[in-house]
């Protein structure tokens, strides 16, 4: 309510679908399933910004097939993560990365249940895919 929102992922794995059913009448453009590749096909051509009845905005992106985060520092990568960026202060140690370090309060947390454990899987995801395309 009062947020915006971006729904974004690979190409047909149905953003426009989920929107139509969380919000009624928005009638977005699908694409039936490919009967030879058994997934769905690109529908969405352009960015639009859909206003909710909640008073919120959602943005309905084309898909993708590779999503790439440019960062100066790997330790950048944690603004993209609330949760983690929010907790961040809370580690022993300045610059902590949350994937190896001792008493890191992020780790802590994801043990704890308190930082949801596919969340924090994604953010070592892409950590590792920041380190494998550049070295810092």
């Amino acid at each position: 309510e009062g947020k915006i929102t971006t729904v974004a992922g690979p190409s047909g794995v149905g953003k426009s679908s989920l929107l139509n059913q969380i919000q009624s009448g928005l009638s977005l453009a699908v694409g039936d399933i490919s009967e030879k590749m058994q997934q769905g096909k690109h529908t969405t051509r352009q960015v639009e910004l859909i206003p909710l009845t909640n008073g919120g905005l959602v943005a309905d992106t084309p898909g993708f097939s590779q999503l790439r985060i440019e960062l100066d520092r790997p330790e950048d990568l944690q603004q993209y993560f609330p949760e983690i960026r929010e907790n961040a202060h809370m580690c022993k140690f300045r610059g902590c990365l949350h994937h190896k370090e001792p008493k890191c309060q992020v780790r802590t947390l994801v043990t704890a249940g308190e930082i949801d454990q596919s969340r924090y899987a994604n953010y070592l995801l892409l950590l590792a895919e920041a380190y494998a395309e550049k070295r810092y």
